[in-house]
């Protein structure tokens, strides 16, 4: 069966188990997450402003991001809350796209908003104990100002002045919100019935040029093969060795194996398939007629279908 849609409705699989079906080869691993303010994504996305935040209170999370859209510059008026105080900015819930209730806290009563005053936003204002998020900017000068110091002294009839010039590196330039900035609120929130995520998958395929480039990693080892190879295992039943072999390594996932003697004899043939690149395939030194290899040097040929061929030589000595 094929599935074009996993419904989640009623999952309880929803903190990284790897509890769900399978389908078209896939399997759906969900990590749910709660109310909070995701900290690293806020802030200004567009702009200098380097105003930092003061203090931002969250009352029952609302699941919407929100954004200050600046359309002029700070004292301008682009819209005003219900209590008359005008904003240089607007207000948006940038998930759902619209522009939900707020409130500026006009502590001067001067009727416009000033980057020291408390914006409240209320996506339900006729709530009173609906969602809010309370934001306030920190407008601390940082500008890095220096203080000159004169010093004078009088040496007989000349007067000699010097003087010290000292940096607070403690303070940059304030730059205030201009008209394109957009400071960013972005809230963590659960899965709701609305989310809908998108994905689409590249069936696997063989790169013919970076598998012949690959071909020439294949190697034979041990090479040379001396009598016996120290991490061949021992024989089971008596003492003395166990079987013999050497590897073929790095083969693509399909390929056949021919080895020869110098002078063109085929002493046998091996067929590797497997499901993963970079394979090994062990011989055990026997002949197709089952017998075993004299001590000398022998040639291999690989030959993969539709990529490619390679061929190389490895020795067996006493």
């Amino acid at each position: 069966m094929s599935y074009r849609y996993f419904h989640l409705d009623n999952l309880e699989t929803m903190n990284g188990e790897t509890d769900n079906p399978l389908f078209d080869g896939m399997q759906i691993v969900l990590t749910d997450a709660e109310y909070d303010l995701n900290e690293d994504s806020t802030g200004w996305i567009v702009g200098d402003c380097n105003y930092s935040l003061l203090a931002m209170n969250v009352s029952r999370f609302y699941p919407a991001d929100f954004e200050l859209q600046f359309e002029g510059n700070i004292g301008d008026s682009v819209t005003v809350d219900p209590y008359g105080t005008s904003i240089p900015f607007r207000v948006k819930n940038v998930t759902h796209d619209d522009e939900p209730p707020f409130r500026i806290s006009d502590f001067d009563q001067d009727g416009e908003w000033d980057p020291n005053e408390s914006i409240s936003i209320r996506p339900y204002a006729a709530l009173q104990d609906g969602p809010l998020i309370s934001i306030r900017f920190n407008q601390d000068s940082l500008a890095i100002s220096d203080t000159t110091i004169y010093d004078t002294t009088i040496t007989g009839t000349d007067t000699v002045y010097s003087d010290t010039t000292l940096y607070d590196t403690t303070h940059l330039e304030v730059i205030d919100p201009v008209a394109g900035d957009i400071f960013h609120i972005e809230i963590d929130r659960p899965f709701s019935m609305t989310d809908v995520y998108s994905f689409t998958t590249t069936a696997s395929r063989i790169d013919v040029d970076s598998a012949k480039a690959q071909l020439n990693s294949i190697a034979v080892v041990p090479n040379p093969y001396i009598v016996a190879a120290s991490w061949e295992p021992r024989h089971q039943y008596q003492s003395g060795r166990g079987p013999r072999k050497i590897d073929f390594i790095n083969l693509p996932n399909e390929c056949t194996i021919k080895i020869f003697t110098l002078s063109g004899y085929l002493i046998t043939t091996i067929t590797h398939n497997d499901i993963y690149e970079n394979g090994t395939e062990s011989w055990n030194l026997l002949s197709r007629d089952n017998l075993d290899i004299a001590y000398g040097v022998y040639l291999y040929h690989v030959d993969a279908p539709g990529i490619g061929e390679h061929t190389g030589k490895f020795a067996v000595i006493k």
